[in-house]
């Protein structure tokens, strides 16, 4: 039942804006193809490189709906494609086979973002 309230909910949701367009995947297809899908919580975001605004964003899990994940994830991003997570602010996280990212907005916004392969 929870991964049918999460699938409606991405499905009616409109789209917002697109970060970096490289694959425009629809969130049905988003979902399908990723490898883990997790709500979290932005608890420290820090630049670790200047020259292409390179963030490292901790998360706190709060609720694992597809795959594994750890009571905390790191996700690092970078140059054109770089999401600007807000510390304390609760994201839907999307992640593929090789750890790539799709970040959908909880209740305020809607983005996706892909990163090229």
């Amino acid at each position: 039942m929870k991964h049918l309230a999460l699938i409606l909910f991405l499905l009616i949701i409109p789209t917002i804006g697109k970060a970096c367009s490289c694959l425009n995947l629809s969130p049905t297809e988003q979902i399908e193809n990723a490898a883990t899908i997790y709500a979290a919580r932005a608890t420290k975001a820090e630049l670790v490189r200047f020259s292409s605004l390179t963030v490292k964003t901790t998360f706190e899990v709060l609720e694992t709906f597809k795959g594994d994940t750890k009571k905390t994830e790191t996700i690092v991003s970078g140059g054109g494609c770089r999401m600007e997570y807000i510390v304390g602010r609760d994201y839907l996280v999307l992640t593929d086979k090789n750890d790539d990212l799709s970040t959908l907005f909880g209740t305020l916004n809607y983005t996706t973002f892909c990163i090229a392969s």
